[in-house]
Protein backbone atom coordinates (compact mmCIF):
# COMPACT_ATOMS: atom_id res chain seq x y z
CA UNK A 1 0.00 0.00 0.00
CA UNK A 2 1.47 3.20 -0.95
CA UNK A 3 1.96 5.65 1.90
CA UNK A 4 3.38 9.61 1.77
CA UNK A 5 6.54 8.16 2.86
CA UNK A 6 6.85 6.32 0.39
CA UNK A 7 5.66 8.63 -2.00
CA UNK A 8 8.59 10.75 -1.43
CA UNK A 9 10.79 8.09 -0.79
CA UNK A 10 10.12 6.03 -4.18
CA UNK A 11 12.71 8.40 -6.21
CA UNK A 12 15.13 6.76 -3.53
CA UNK A 13 14.21 3.15 -3.98
CA UNK A 14 13.45 3.04 -0.48
CA UNK A 15 10.54 0.41 0.55
CA UNK A 16 7.23 1.18 1.56
CA UNK A 17 7.12 0.84 5.47
CA UNK A 18 4.80 -2.45 6.36
CA UNK A 19 1.98 -2.36 8.38
CA UNK A 20 2.89 -2.54 11.93
CA UNK A 21 1.38 -4.25 14.67
CA UNK A 22 2.65 -1.25 17.05
CA UNK A 23 1.91 2.04 16.88
CA UNK A 24 -0.47 3.28 14.32
CA UNK A 25 0.20 5.61 11.82
CA UNK A 26 0.13 9.33 11.91
CA UNK A 27 -1.45 12.12 10.80
CA UNK A 28 -0.53 12.04 6.67
CA UNK A 29 0.65 15.39 6.22
CA UNK A 30 3.21 14.11 9.54
CA UNK A 31 3.83 11.27 7.45
CA UNK A 32 4.71 13.14 4.54
CA UNK A 33 6.75 15.35 6.49
CA UNK A 34 8.54 12.83 7.62
CA UNK A 35 9.16 10.77 4.78
CA UNK A 36 10.21 14.32 3.21
CA UNK A 37 12.96 14.72 5.75
CA UNK A 38 14.16 10.90 5.38
CA UNK A 39 14.55 11.76 1.60
CA UNK A 40 16.91 14.81 2.93
CA UNK A 41 18.77 12.95 5.08
CA UNK A 42 19.15 9.46 2.61
CA UNK A 43 20.72 12.36 -0.18
CA UNK A 44 23.01 14.15 2.37
CA UNK A 45 25.01 10.79 3.86
CA UNK A 46 28.46 11.61 3.16
CA UNK A 47 28.21 15.18 3.42
CA UNK A 48 28.70 15.81 6.89
CA UNK A 49 32.33 16.18 8.44
CA UNK A 50 32.56 13.31 11.04
CA UNK A 51 34.07 14.72 14.21
CA UNK A 52 36.29 12.27 14.80
CA UNK A 53 38.39 13.09 11.87
CA UNK A 54 39.51 16.34 12.92
CA UNK A 55 42.68 17.15 13.36
CA UNK A 56 42.15 17.25 17.14
CA UNK A 57 39.30 15.22 17.93
CA UNK A 58 37.49 15.92 21.62
CA UNK A 59 34.57 14.58 23.23
CA UNK A 60 31.12 16.05 21.70
CA UNK A 61 29.30 18.08 24.37
CA UNK A 62 26.76 16.06 25.67
CA UNK A 63 23.32 16.99 24.69
CA UNK A 64 20.00 15.31 26.37
CA UNK A 65 17.13 13.64 25.02
CA UNK A 66 15.15 16.97 26.25
CA UNK A 67 17.84 19.06 25.33
CA UNK A 68 17.45 17.84 21.35
CA UNK A 69 13.81 18.14 21.73
CA UNK A 70 14.05 21.73 22.41
CA UNK A 71 16.19 22.52 19.85
CA UNK A 72 14.43 20.90 17.07
CA UNK A 73 10.80 22.22 18.36
CA UNK A 74 11.96 25.75 18.17
CA UNK A 75 14.98 25.68 15.52
CA UNK A 76 14.57 23.12 13.17
CA UNK A 77 13.74 25.08 10.05
CA UNK A 78 9.92 23.09 9.79
CA UNK A 79 8.67 24.98 13.20
CA UNK A 80 8.13 27.59 10.91
CA UNK A 81 5.71 25.62 8.78
CA UNK A 82 3.56 24.50 11.79
CA UNK A 83 0.17 25.33 10.39
CA UNK A 84 0.45 23.26 7.33
CA UNK A 85 0.00 20.77 10.31
CA UNK A 86 -2.48 20.13 12.76
CA UNK A 87 -2.47 22.32 15.73
CA UNK A 88 -1.90 19.89 18.47
CA UNK A 89 1.14 18.52 16.78
CA UNK A 90 3.87 18.57 19.08
CA UNK A 91 7.57 16.73 19.60
CA UNK A 92 7.46 13.97 22.37
CA UNK A 93 10.63 12.74 24.35
CA UNK A 94 10.38 8.61 25.65
CA UNK A 95 13.48 7.44 27.37
CA UNK A 96 13.69 3.75 29.34
CA UNK A 97 12.46 3.73 32.59
CA UNK A 98 16.03 2.46 33.45
CA UNK A 99 16.99 5.74 32.72
CA UNK A 100 16.39 8.28 35.59
CA UNK A 101 15.58 11.49 33.75
CA UNK A 102 13.20 13.90 34.90
CA UNK A 103 9.66 13.63 34.54
CA UNK A 104 8.93 16.90 33.21
CA UNK A 105 12.25 15.97 30.11
CA UNK A 106 10.93 12.80 29.15
CA UNK A 107 8.45 9.54 29.21
CA UNK A 108 9.55 6.56 30.68
CA UNK A 109 8.30 3.89 29.61
CA UNK A 110 9.74 0.04 29.57
CA UNK A 111 12.17 -0.72 26.87
CA UNK A 112 10.11 -2.86 25.19
CA UNK A 113 7.82 0.03 24.62
CA UNK A 114 10.42 2.10 22.57
CA UNK A 115 10.24 -0.71 19.80
CA UNK A 116 6.23 -0.26 19.82
CA UNK A 117 6.76 3.80 19.33
CA UNK A 118 9.53 3.67 16.75
CA UNK A 119 8.01 5.41 13.80
CA UNK A 120 9.86 6.99 10.23
CA UNK A 121 11.99 9.89 11.31
CA UNK A 122 12.22 9.51 14.77
CA UNK A 123 15.37 10.64 16.60
CA UNK A 124 16.66 7.42 18.33
CA UNK A 125 19.25 7.32 21.43
CA UNK A 126 21.30 4.69 21.35
CA UNK A 127 24.39 3.58 23.84
CA UNK A 128 26.49 1.02 24.92
CA UNK A 129 27.26 2.68 27.78
CA UNK A 130 30.52 4.04 26.36
CA UNK A 131 29.68 5.88 23.24
CA UNK A 132 26.23 7.44 22.58
CA UNK A 133 24.66 8.35 19.67
CA UNK A 134 21.65 10.32 17.99
CA UNK A 135 20.52 7.99 14.76
CA UNK A 136 17.28 8.11 12.77
CA UNK A 137 14.42 5.41 11.87
CA UNK A 138 13.57 4.68 8.93
CA UNK A 139 11.37 1.90 9.39
CA UNK A 140 10.48 -1.25 11.71
CA UNK A 141 10.15 -4.50 10.04
CA UNK A 142 7.73 -6.64 12.69
CA UNK A 143 7.76 -9.53 10.59
CA UNK A 144 11.62 -9.64 10.41
CA UNK A 145 12.12 -8.30 13.96
CA UNK A 146 14.38 -5.85 12.73
CA UNK A 147 14.51 -1.79 12.84
CA UNK A 148 16.07 -0.14 9.59
CA UNK A 149 18.08 3.16 10.28
CA UNK A 150 19.21 6.02 7.96
CA UNK A 151 22.98 7.61 9.88
CA UNK A 152 25.24 10.41 8.60
CA UNK A 153 28.32 7.92 8.72
CA UNK A 154 26.87 4.12 7.96
CA UNK A 155 29.66 3.17 7.23
CA UNK A 156 31.50 4.01 10.77
CA UNK A 157 28.52 3.59 13.11
CA UNK A 158 29.28 2.26 16.21
CA UNK A 159 26.81 -0.42 16.20
CA UNK A 160 28.57 -2.12 13.82
CA UNK A 161 30.59 -5.54 14.62
CA UNK A 162 33.62 -5.15 16.53
CA UNK A 163 32.56 -2.08 17.28
CA UNK A 164 30.85 -1.40 20.30
CA UNK A 165 30.83 -2.64 23.76
CA UNK A 166 26.78 -4.61 23.70
CA UNK A 167 27.78 -7.14 21.03
CA UNK A 168 25.82 -5.56 18.18
CA UNK A 169 26.39 -6.77 14.68
CA UNK A 170 24.45 -4.16 12.58
CA UNK A 171 23.78 -4.59 8.73
CA UNK A 172 25.06 -2.08 6.23
CA UNK A 173 23.10 -2.22 3.13
CA UNK A 174 22.78 0.25 -0.01
CA UNK A 175 19.88 2.17 -0.49
CA UNK A 176 20.15 2.96 -4.08
CA UNK A 177 22.65 2.50 -7.16
CA UNK A 178 24.58 5.33 -5.81
CA UNK A 179 27.04 3.62 -3.30
CA UNK A 180 26.72 6.50 -0.56
CA UNK A 181 23.29 6.06 -0.26
CA UNK A 182 23.15 3.47 2.86
CA UNK A 183 20.98 2.40 5.61
CA UNK A 184 22.02 -0.17 8.95
CA UNK A 185 19.48 -2.18 10.08
CA UNK A 186 19.93 -4.14 13.93
CA UNK A 187 17.81 -7.04 15.51
CA UNK A 188 14.86 -5.90 17.95
CA UNK A 189 17.27 -8.08 20.53
CA UNK A 190 19.98 -5.61 19.47
CA UNK A 191 17.52 -2.64 19.54
CA UNK A 192 16.53 -3.86 23.37
CA UNK A 193 20.07 -3.76 24.52
CA UNK A 194 21.10 -0.46 22.85
CA UNK A 195 18.11 1.97 22.92
CA UNK A 196 18.06 4.26 25.48
CA UNK A 197 15.47 6.47 23.62
CA UNK A 198 13.45 8.37 21.23
CA UNK A 199 12.07 11.83 19.98
CA UNK A 200 8.37 11.38 17.89
CA UNK A 201 6.48 13.75 16.41
CA UNK A 202 2.96 13.29 16.77
CA UNK A 203 -0.43 14.48 18.24
CA UNK A 204 -2.04 13.59 21.65
CA UNK A 205 -3.67 10.89 20.21
CA UNK A 206 -0.40 8.88 20.15
CA UNK A 207 -0.97 8.83 23.64
CA UNK A 208 -4.02 7.83 23.89
CA UNK A 209 -2.79 4.88 21.25
CA UNK A 210 -0.20 3.90 23.71
CA UNK A 211 -2.45 3.72 26.76
CA UNK A 212 -4.83 1.52 24.81
CA UNK A 213 -2.16 -0.68 23.89
CA UNK A 214 -0.42 -0.70 27.25
CA UNK A 215 -3.34 -0.44 29.72
CA UNK A 216 -0.97 -1.27 32.87
CA UNK A 217 0.17 2.18 32.08
CA UNK A 218 -2.96 4.35 32.95
CA UNK A 219 -2.18 3.21 36.48
CA UNK A 220 1.13 4.26 36.46
CA UNK A 221 1.61 7.76 38.28
CA UNK A 222 4.40 8.32 36.66
CA UNK A 223 3.47 7.65 33.09
CA UNK A 224 0.62 9.87 33.42
CA UNK A 225 2.28 12.75 35.25
CA UNK A 226 4.89 12.45 32.10
CA UNK A 227 1.89 12.70 29.64
CA UNK A 228 0.77 15.88 30.93
CA UNK A 229 3.97 17.67 31.65
CA UNK A 230 5.19 16.82 27.84
CA UNK A 231 1.50 18.24 26.35
CA UNK A 232 2.54 21.57 28.48
CA UNK A 233 6.10 21.85 27.47
CA UNK A 234 4.65 22.65 24.24
CA UNK A 235 3.74 25.81 25.40
CA UNK A 236 0.97 25.45 23.01
CA UNK A 237 -2.75 26.55 25.04
CA UNK A 238 -4.80 24.15 22.51
CA UNK A 239 -3.01 21.04 24.11
CA UNK A 240 -4.23 22.24 28.11
CA UNK A 241 -7.35 20.47 27.64
CA UNK A 242 -5.40 16.57 26.85
CA UNK A 243 -2.83 17.44 29.23
CA UNK A 244 -5.25 18.14 32.16
CA UNK A 245 -7.13 14.48 31.26
CA UNK A 246 -3.27 12.79 32.54
CA UNK A 247 -2.56 15.62 35.12
CA UNK A 248 -5.83 14.62 36.95
CA UNK A 249 -5.22 11.09 36.39
CA UNK A 250 -1.62 11.45 38.12
CA UNK A 251 -3.29 13.15 40.88
CA UNK A 252 -6.21 10.49 41.80
CA UNK A 253 -3.20 8.05 41.46
CA UNK A 254 -1.07 10.00 44.01
CA UNK A 255 -4.03 10.75 46.53
CA UNK A 256 -4.84 6.90 46.68
CA UNK A 257 -1.69 5.88 47.00
CA UNK A 258 -1.55 8.11 49.74
CA UNK A 259 1.67 10.11 48.66
CA UNK A 260 0.81 13.67 49.57
CA UNK A 261 4.32 15.08 48.34
CA UNK A 262 3.04 13.98 44.75
CA UNK A 263 -0.40 14.58 44.98
CA UNK A 264 0.97 18.01 45.78
CA UNK A 265 2.87 18.31 42.42
CA UNK A 266 0.51 16.78 40.21
CA UNK A 267 -2.54 19.35 41.75
CA UNK A 268 -0.07 22.22 40.87
CA UNK A 269 0.59 21.36 37.81
CA UNK A 270 -2.86 20.42 37.03
CA UNK A 271 -3.96 23.55 38.24
CA UNK A 272 -1.71 24.93 35.53
CA UNK A 273 -3.33 23.03 33.39
CA UNK A 274 -6.70 23.94 33.79
CA UNK A 275 -6.57 27.43 33.67
CA UNK A 276 -4.91 27.43 30.64
CA UNK A 277 -7.50 25.71 29.22
CA UNK A 278 -10.04 27.90 30.61
CA UNK A 279 -8.70 31.04 28.95
CA UNK A 280 -7.65 28.86 25.16
CA UNK A 281 -11.65 27.84 25.26
CA UNK A 282 -12.45 32.05 26.16
CA UNK A 283 -11.44 32.37 22.72
CA UNK A 284 -13.38 30.17 21.05
CA UNK A 285 -16.03 32.46 22.40
CA UNK A 286 -18.52 29.70 23.02
CA UNK A 287 -19.58 30.80 26.75
CA UNK A 288 -19.80 27.07 27.91
CA UNK A 289 -16.73 25.63 26.52
CA UNK A 290 -14.58 26.60 29.52
CA UNK A 291 -17.25 25.32 32.20
CA UNK A 292 -15.84 21.46 32.27
CA UNK A 293 -12.34 23.06 33.17
CA UNK A 294 -14.01 25.90 35.48
CA UNK A 295 -15.72 22.89 37.68
CA UNK A 296 -12.56 21.16 37.82
CA UNK A 297 -10.32 23.87 38.84
CA UNK A 298 -13.26 24.95 41.68
CA UNK A 299 -12.90 21.46 43.35
CA UNK A 300 -9.12 21.56 42.79
CA UNK A 301 -8.72 25.53 44.80
CA UNK A 302 -10.99 23.82 47.30
CA UNK A 303 -8.93 20.80 48.03
CA UNK A 304 -5.38 22.58 47.57
CA UNK A 305 -5.73 26.28 47.98
CA UNK A 306 -4.88 28.67 44.91
CA UNK A 307 -2.26 30.03 47.18
CA UNK A 308 -0.29 26.80 47.80
CA UNK A 309 -1.00 25.81 44.39
CA UNK A 310 0.45 28.83 42.77
CA UNK A 311 3.51 28.34 45.39
CA UNK A 312 4.19 25.28 43.66
CA UNK A 313 4.04 26.53 40.07
CA UNK A 314 7.28 26.72 38.17
CA UNK A 315 8.47 29.96 36.28
CA UNK A 316 7.66 29.02 33.14
CA UNK A 317 4.17 27.95 34.62
CA UNK A 318 3.47 31.28 36.22
CA UNK A 319 4.28 33.41 33.35
CA UNK A 320 2.42 30.59 30.62
CA UNK A 321 -0.70 31.79 33.05
CA UNK A 322 -0.07 35.54 32.99
CA UNK A 323 0.12 35.21 29.36
CA UNK A 324 -3.04 32.81 29.04
CA UNK A 325 -4.96 35.03 30.62
CA UNK A 326 -3.91 38.44 28.95
CA UNK A 327 -4.38 37.36 26.14
CA UNK A 328 -8.05 36.27 26.77
CA UNK A 329 -8.14 39.78 28.52
CA UNK A 330 -8.40 38.92 32.01
CA UNK A 331 -5.68 41.41 32.68
CA UNK A 332 -6.21 41.62 36.36
CA UNK A 333 -5.84 37.96 36.67
CA UNK A 334 -2.71 38.26 34.44
CA UNK A 335 -1.15 40.65 36.91
CA UNK A 336 -1.78 38.30 39.85
CA UNK A 337 -0.10 35.82 37.97
CA UNK A 338 2.86 37.99 36.89
CA UNK A 339 3.18 39.79 39.95
CA UNK A 340 3.29 35.92 41.82
CA UNK A 341 6.26 35.41 39.31
CA UNK A 342 8.16 38.51 39.92
CA UNK A 343 8.01 38.36 43.58
CA UNK A 344 9.32 34.55 43.68
CA UNK A 345 11.70 35.06 41.04
CA UNK A 346 13.08 38.31 40.89
CA UNK A 347 15.79 38.12 38.83
CA UNK A 348 13.85 36.62 35.81
CA UNK A 349 13.33 39.14 32.48
CA UNK A 350 10.11 36.96 31.27
CA UNK A 351 7.86 38.20 34.56
CA UNK A 352 8.85 42.08 34.00
CA UNK A 353 8.32 41.53 30.07
CA UNK A 354 4.75 39.78 30.29
CA UNK A 355 4.13 42.37 33.28
CA UNK A 356 4.93 45.17 31.09
CA UNK A 357 2.34 44.64 28.36
CA UNK A 358 -0.41 43.75 30.59
CA UNK A 359 0.01 47.34 32.66
CA UNK A 360 0.31 48.55 29.53
CA UNK A 361 -3.46 47.38 28.69
CA UNK A 362 -4.33 48.46 31.75
CA UNK A 363 -3.25 52.05 31.53
CA UNK A 364 -0.47 51.79 33.81
CA UNK A 365 2.10 53.99 31.87
CA UNK A 366 4.44 54.19 34.82
CA UNK A 367 4.33 50.40 36.14
CA UNK A 368 5.16 49.55 32.78
CA UNK A 369 8.01 51.51 31.95
CA UNK A 370 9.73 50.09 35.42
CA UNK A 371 9.08 46.75 33.84
CA UNK A 372 9.93 47.54 30.85
CA UNK A 373 13.48 49.05 31.84
CA UNK A 374 13.99 45.74 34.46
CA UNK A 375 13.74 43.42 31.63
CA UNK A 376 16.02 45.32 29.29
CA UNK A 377 18.48 45.16 32.02
CA UNK A 378 18.27 41.67 32.48
CA UNK A 379 18.39 41.11 29.19
CA UNK A 380 21.18 42.82 28.39
CA UNK A 381 22.89 40.69 31.34
CA UNK A 382 21.62 37.73 29.53
CA UNK A 383 22.56 37.86 26.03
CA UNK A 384 26.32 39.15 27.44
CA UNK A 385 26.57 35.88 29.21
CA UNK A 386 25.22 33.69 26.45
CA UNK A 387 28.12 35.65 24.25
CA UNK A 388 30.49 34.61 26.82
CA UNK A 389 29.78 31.30 26.88
CA UNK A 390 29.03 30.81 23.01
CA UNK A 391 33.23 32.22 22.55
CA UNK A 392 33.78 29.34 24.89
CA UNK A 393 33.22 26.81 23.20
CA UNK A 394 36.00 25.03 21.70
CA UNK A 395 36.34 26.00 17.54
CA UNK A 396 35.16 22.78 16.12
CA UNK A 397 31.91 22.51 18.35
CA UNK A 398 29.96 24.23 15.79
CA UNK A 399 26.43 22.79 16.98
CA UNK A 400 27.07 24.25 20.46
CA UNK A 401 28.05 27.87 19.02
CA UNK A 402 25.12 27.86 16.84
CA UNK A 403 22.71 26.22 19.74
CA UNK A 404 23.78 29.40 21.41
CA UNK A 405 23.72 32.01 19.02
CA UNK A 406 20.22 30.95 18.22
CA UNK A 407 19.24 31.83 22.00
CA UNK A 408 20.93 35.27 21.55
CA UNK A 409 19.01 35.68 18.59
CA UNK A 410 15.74 34.89 20.93
CA UNK A 411 16.57 37.36 23.39
CA UNK A 412 17.59 39.80 20.85
CA UNK A 413 13.95 39.44 19.56
CA UNK A 414 12.19 39.75 22.85
CA UNK A 415 14.80 42.87 23.79
CA UNK A 416 12.84 44.88 20.67
CA UNK A 417 9.40 43.91 21.88
CA UNK A 418 10.85 45.53 25.49
CA UNK A 419 11.99 48.86 23.70
CA UNK A 420 9.19 49.28 21.86
CA UNK A 421 6.94 49.01 25.56
CA UNK A 422 9.45 51.41 26.90
CA UNK A 423 9.34 53.79 24.21
CA UNK A 424 5.15 53.23 24.36
CA UNK A 425 5.05 54.20 27.78
CA UNK A 426 7.12 57.32 27.78
CA UNK A 427 5.11 58.48 24.82
CA UNK A 428 2.24 57.76 26.95
CA UNK A 429 3.66 60.00 29.83
CA UNK A 430 4.32 62.60 27.56
CA UNK A 431 7.94 62.11 28.34
CA UNK A 432 8.74 62.98 25.07
CA UNK A 433 12.31 64.27 25.25
CA UNK A 434 13.24 60.68 26.68
CA UNK A 435 10.21 59.32 24.36
CA UNK A 436 12.31 60.46 21.76
CA UNK A 437 15.60 58.64 22.70
CA UNK A 438 14.17 55.58 23.17
CA UNK A 439 12.20 55.74 19.42
CA UNK A 440 15.90 55.77 18.52
CA UNK A 441 17.29 52.81 20.55
CA UNK A 442 14.62 50.54 18.69
CA UNK A 443 15.69 51.84 15.65
CA UNK A 444 19.38 51.07 16.35
CA UNK A 445 18.03 47.62 17.53
CA UNK A 446 16.06 47.41 14.38
CA UNK A 447 16.52 49.43 11.56
CA UNK A 448 14.56 47.35 8.85
CA UNK A 449 11.74 48.04 11.51
CA UNK A 450 9.02 50.32 10.54
CA UNK A 451 8.13 50.68 14.94
CA UNK A 452 10.85 53.42 15.33
CA UNK A 453 9.74 55.19 12.74
CA UNK A 454 6.17 54.85 13.87
CA UNK A 455 6.74 56.34 17.39
CA UNK A 456 8.82 59.41 16.31
CA UNK A 457 5.58 60.11 14.76
CA UNK A 458 3.96 60.06 17.03
CA UNK A 459 6.19 62.23 19.04
CA UNK A 460 6.74 64.71 16.46
CA UNK A 461 2.64 64.61 15.82
CA UNK A 462 2.31 65.48 19.80
CA UNK A 463 4.92 68.19 19.54
CA UNK A 464 2.79 69.80 16.63
CA UNK A 465 5.51 69.03 14.09
CA UNK A 466 3.14 67.09 11.77
CA UNK A 467 5.75 67.47 8.54
CA UNK A 468 8.50 65.88 10.59
CA UNK A 469 5.78 63.23 11.68
CA UNK A 470 4.99 62.39 8.22
CA UNK A 471 8.19 62.08 7.26
CA UNK A 472 8.52 59.50 9.53
CA UNK A 473 5.78 57.92 8.66
CA UNK A 474 6.67 57.49 4.92
CA UNK A 475 9.87 55.84 6.79
CA UNK A 476 7.93 53.86 8.33
CA UNK A 477 5.90 52.34 5.66
CA UNK A 478 8.80 51.77 3.76
CA UNK A 479 9.48 49.12 5.97
CA UNK A 480 5.97 47.76 7.06
CA UNK A 481 5.46 44.22 5.48
CA UNK A 482 1.92 43.83 7.14
CA UNK A 483 -1.04 44.75 4.41
CA UNK A 484 -3.05 46.18 7.54
CA UNK A 485 -0.25 47.51 9.14
CA UNK A 486 0.63 49.88 5.88
CA UNK A 487 -3.15 50.82 5.26
CA UNK A 488 -2.86 51.95 8.94
CA UNK A 489 -0.19 54.24 7.85
CA UNK A 490 -1.52 55.33 4.96
CA UNK A 491 -4.79 56.82 7.01
CA UNK A 492 -2.65 58.70 9.24
CA UNK A 493 -0.34 59.92 6.53
CA UNK A 494 -3.71 60.98 4.53
CA UNK A 495 -4.94 62.69 8.13
CA UNK A 496 -1.38 64.99 8.67
CA UNK A 497 -1.79 66.03 5.15
CA UNK A 498 -5.47 67.08 5.06
CA UNK A 499 -6.23 70.61 4.42
CA UNK A 500 -7.24 72.20 7.60
CA UNK A 501 -11.11 72.55 8.39
CA UNK A 502 -12.59 75.64 8.91
CA UNK A 503 -15.07 76.48 11.36
CA UNK A 504 -18.53 77.33 10.34
CA UNK A 505 -18.32 81.36 11.08
CA UNK A 506 -21.27 84.23 9.52
CA UNK A 507 -18.49 86.40 8.41
CA UNK A 508 -16.97 86.24 4.78
CA UNK A 509 -14.95 83.19 3.35
CA UNK A 510 -11.43 83.16 5.30
CA UNK A 511 -12.61 84.87 8.18
CA UNK A 512 -13.37 82.13 10.43
CA UNK A 513 -10.87 80.41 12.74
CA UNK A 514 -8.92 77.01 11.70
CA UNK A 515 -9.80 74.12 13.33
CA UNK A 516 -7.23 71.21 13.30
CA UNK A 517 -7.97 67.75 13.48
Amino acid sequence: MSTPTSEYLSGLAIPTPPRRAGRPRRDPRIEQLAGTILAFEALSQGLMDYAGDTQNPRPVRPRSLYDLKKWIADYFPYANYRVAFPDTTLYFAFCSNKVKLPLDQAVPVPREDLWWLAAPNDMLLVSDRLTHHYTSVWYVDDDAGRIHLLDPWPDRIFLKKGLNAAGVEARVESVTSDARHKRISITREEFLRVTVGLLTRDTPELLENYLAAHSDARERFEVRLAFGLALMDAEQYVLARFAAVHLEAALRLAEAAGEAERAQDAAARLHVALVSAIHHQRWSKDDLAPRPFQDALRHLTARYGEDRLLAGAWLRELCGLGNAAGLSGAHDEALRFLEAAVSRFPDEEEPYRLRAKVRMSLGDHEGALDDATRALALNAAGIRALEARRDSWHPDDRFSREDDQARIGGLRNRRFDELDMRAAALIALRRLVDARAAAGELMAHAPASSDGYAKLASIEHLLGNDAAAASHLREARGREQNPRQRALIDAMLASLQAPPAVAPSAEAPGAGSEVHP
